[in-house]
């Protein structure tokens, strides 16, 4: 369309009647056109397909600009639809014959000069059914996650509404239980889903709910509108994606601002970073001036009932801050549900070692130890000289002061540290390492640490805690 014209008949009224009534029915004819191409643009606008595509695009590139330019954070997109990620991952004897495995661990781990992945974002929302479209969603999430565990590589995914119970997440209300309804099913799906919950391998599994709005519904009164067309698209009509993408972007800016993943959930008053979502502008409502019916960019507000119920089922919250139009990751509970013990202090620290800011923590030392271990195959050194080698290099990142501030926790992020190097049997220059890492933890006054075990070059790698 052209620039904005003023109105033809208030122009012509004072020249010729004759010509004002032709600009008006010129104008009538504009306003026609304009409504036909706001139904058309609103067929296409809600076409499922091309809001994916959108929605994708859009995720995407907050993603990469958060990433930012100078390299330091690296960013690789992988084309592939769930049926044909489940498939591959089927069709693999085992997992690690697996593509996803080649290019995940063998293309990096097993190449000199890889470099390893920190966590992988999925466009996709899970649930436990099986269904034609999507196949046994249970048992591709417990390959995805022997794959993320071997590459020491969290993946993050969208949680479908159907987990939470309900088709939808616009059916959730304020007073909508949720508490444990998982528990109480004992339908075959769930039962599958609650084994795969309790295998270590779950720890680099994170699901993330509600979704996170990527932009509201497109307005005549617009501010970026300047070619006078006046379009009006469907109010109701939110464009949002999977909450993976928030919290990678949320990953992204601590990573960037310390170089370590400890501080990735709360948020301080009028301070930024912690699991602030910034970068991601709530919707406005329109309702009222100075944006004061601005929302948080979550398509859904939990309360706090319903943020622990998600907690529980092993969901991580994407919440949103009181009285503000911010999001925030208050929590970050992987997939996996911690073995709950006689003792309160075993149970609290088999929760903490279960969570995902912590399970970054560990991948990280566990990506620069495998790459050491890498380049010391066929080495003629003793695994004693090894494994000083190591401990030394993990040493010099301890800091035995529980009171330091939090630059320097985060330039010494361990507590204490170990590792133990022994030959494989039958395998000639290779090692298995075994990892005890026990790093300082945000606002938790817990003592737990996490055991890795790995090999070089090429085999298992599992963590417990």
């Amino acid at each position: 369309m052209t620039a904005p014209m003023p109105n033809l008949g208030a122009v012509f009224d004072t020249v010729d009647p004759a010509m004002a009534h032709l600009a008006a029915r010129i104008d009538r004819l504009i306003l026609a056109i304009d409504a036909a191409l706001t139904r058309q643009l609103n067929a296409i606008l809600a076409a499922s397909e091309f809001r994916a595509l959108e929605a994708r695009w859009r995720a995407l590139d907050r993603v990469l600009t958060h990433a930012g330019r100078d390299g330091q954070v690296i960013v690789r997109i992988l084309n592939v639809s769930w049926r044909a990620l489940s498939r591959d991952l089927d069709r693999a004897v085992e997992f690690d014959q697996s593509h996803l495995h080649k290019l995940v661990y063998d293309g990096e781990f097993g190449m000199p000069g890889g470099l390893p992945f920190g966590v992988l974002v999925a466009d996709y929302e899970v649930s436990a059914t099986t269904d034609r479209a999507r196949g046994d969603q249970v048992e591709t999430l417990s390959r995805l996650a022997a794959v993320a565990a071997a590459a020491f590589c969290p993946i993050m995914l969208g949680a479908a509404p159907d987990l939470l119970g309900v088709d939808d997440f616009d059916q959730i209300a304020p007073y909508t239980d949720l508490t444990d309804a998982e528990g109480r099913r004992a339908d075959p799906p769930m039962i599958r889903w609650r084994a795969l919950r309790d295998r270590d391998d779950a720890r680099f599994i994170g699901l993330v709910a509600p979704r996170i709005v990527l932009r509201g519904p497109r307005t005549r009164l617009s501010p970026t509108r300047a070619d006078g067309f006046t379009f009006d698209e469907d109010p109701h009509r939110i464009l949002s994606v999977a909450g993976s993408f928030a919290f990678a972007t949320t990953v992204i800016a601590a990573f960037r601002a310390s170089g370590w993943f400890a501080a990735i959930r709360g948020a301080a008053q009028d301070t930024d970073g912690g699991g602030r979502v910034a970068g991601w502008p709530g919707h406005d409502l329109g309702t009222d001036g100075h944006n004061l019916s601005r929302q948080s960019p979550a398509t859904l507000r939990l309360t706090a009932a319903q943020e622990d119920a998600l907690i529980a089922r092993g969901i991580v919250p994407l919440s949103s801050l009181p009285l503000t139009d911010e999001a925030v990751f208050n929590a970050n509970p992987s997939l996996h549900r911690p073995t709950r013990y006689d003792s309160p202090v075993a149970s609290e620290n088999a929760r903490i070692s279960a969570m995902l800011q912590y399970v970054l923590c560990t991948s990280r030392f566990a990506h620069y130890l495998k790459v050491m271990m890498r380049e010391a195959i066929g080495s003629v050194a003793p695994p004693d000289v090894i494994q000083g080698h190591l401990d030394d290099w993990l040493r010099g990142y301890c800091l035995g002061n529980e009171d330091a501030g939090a630059e320097l926790k985060a330039e010494y992020p361990l507590r204490n540290a170990g590792v133990e190097v022994t030959p494989i049997p039958g395998k000639p220059g290779a090692f298995a390492a075994r990892i005890h890492l026990q790093p300082h933890f945000q606002l938790d006054d817990i003592s737990t640490s996490f055991h890795l075990v790995s090999e070089a070059p090429a085999g298992l790698e599992r963590t417990s805690a």
